[in-house]
């Protein structure tokens, strides 16, 4: 016998026991959940990014979704590190869909979700790459009347929260709302402390002239521009993380704040007593997704 799980964004784990004999499966356990999660669909497609390159997407939505652009829209991604991104059941995300939300994750370069190749070309030298998958993306969304830039929001965690960082500061017209979650948005400092020494390979370093161009170039921190309102922002950190310290957002979020033209809200949440996962109890973690959605759907005008 052997024993699997199956889960996905919208399925919370279902545990097989799989007979290699005779190849029947049984279901040994589930999680009972208050919703008909048969009422969700989803739509794989892909869309072409810079230099025509195919990139997948997959949409989580309600059966029925229309394409009047008028959808709100929740885009993340990951894309680093060569990581394969898998679904996991996230409660916040129904909540997202059943209000009328259409959840979207873009496989952009930098992933490993299309093999060696496919992250080699989002690291390094061709972390760009990364950002215009995920710019792309957006624009495919819109274009396509899924959403418009009033109702779409970003989010990603950890190099996902770089990306999506890097994508507000890059092109602050295509969202409504940005939450980069544990992001390392300072890529000039980023190598000075805890573990960040490790990842020169997947970003560069300041010590080489050339690479410390391509990091100021797109450098969330350093990108941020005196005569633009950005994107109403929620920028989450955890005050014990050692894998990207919480001065990065707090450096962010200042000097967003710190100007003008920024008449959009631009917030910090910081996770008490939590490193770079978050919380660890299944409460803080909730309260987490509660208070990020809320904002999502708040400035999405889903309330």
């Amino acid at each position: 016998m052997v024993r699997f799980i199956l889960t996905s964004w919208t399925v919370p784990p279902v545990v097989y026991e799989f007979n290699i004999q005779s190849f029947e499966k049984e279901v040994i356990e589930r999680t009972e959940v208050p919703f008909d999660f048969e009422q969700f669909e989803y739509t794989e497609l892909e869309y072409k990014s810079e230099q025509g390159v195919k990139v997948p997407l997959v949409l989580v939505h309600k059966k029925g979704v229309e394409k009047n652009g008028d959808n709100p829209l929740l885009l993340t991604a990951y894309g680093g590190f060569g990581s394969v991104s898998t679904p996991s059941y996230r409660s916040e995300i129904i909540h997202f869909v059943e209000h009328g939300g259409i959840f979207a994750f873009a496989n952009i370069r930098g992933g490993g979700d299309k093999g060696a190749k496919w992250a080699k070309a989002g690291k390094g030298k061709f972390k760009q790459n990364s950002f215009d998958d995920f710019i792309a993306a957006a624009e495919y969304l819109v274009d396509q009347k899924y959403t418009n830039p009033k109702k779409l929001a970003i989010t990603g965690g950890s190099n996902g929260g770089l990306v999506v960082a890097a994508a507000a500061t890059q092109r602050p017209d295509l969202f409504k709302a940005v939450v980069p979650v544990v992001a390392p948005t300072d890529m000039i400092r980023f190598e000075k402390f805890t573990v960040g020494h490790w990842h020169i390979d997947e970003y560069g370093t300041v010590a080489d002239s050339t690479s410390f161009c391509r990091l100021k170039n797109y450098s969330p921190y350093h990108n941020i521009t005196d005569e633009v309102n950005y994107p109403s922002m929620l920028v989450v950190t955890s005050e014990n993380d050692d894998r990207v310290p919480p001065f990065h957002s707090y450096k962010f979020v200042a000097k967003l704040q710190n100007r003008k033209e920024q008449t959009n809200p631009i917030l910090l949440k910081v996770q008490e007593d939590a490193g770079h996962y978050g919380g660890l109890t299944y409460s803080s973690r909730t309260q987490n997704g509660a208070d990020v959605y809320s904002f999502i759907m708040h400035e999405l005008g889903m309330e």
